[in-house]
């Protein structure tokens, strides 16, 4: 989702063999930049469906990347 002229994730979707299931974004706690080469990544800490989640956007390519998954929402 586009909001202000910035990127903000809404929902994702987290896949297994068995399924997929539909996770909604319920707070972005924090944003930071970084550079792959000539990529800028954009992360997002969010919390989702009560645990934590580390989200990536590749604004090379246009790609997501779900980066690390915590049980506890951050503080």
């Amino acid at each position: 989702m586009f909001e202000y002229g910035k990127i903000r994730p809404i929902w994702f979707e987290r896949i297994s063999q068995l399924a997929s299931d539909r996770v909604m974004v319920k707070m972005v706690n924090q944003v930071w930049k970084s550079r792959d080469g000539d990529a800028i990544l954009v992360s997002y800490a969010v919390t989702a469906a009560g645990n934590n989640y580390v989200l990536i956007f590749n604004s090379l390519d246009f790609t997501w990347t779900l980066q690390i998954v915590e049980e506890s929402p951050f503080p």
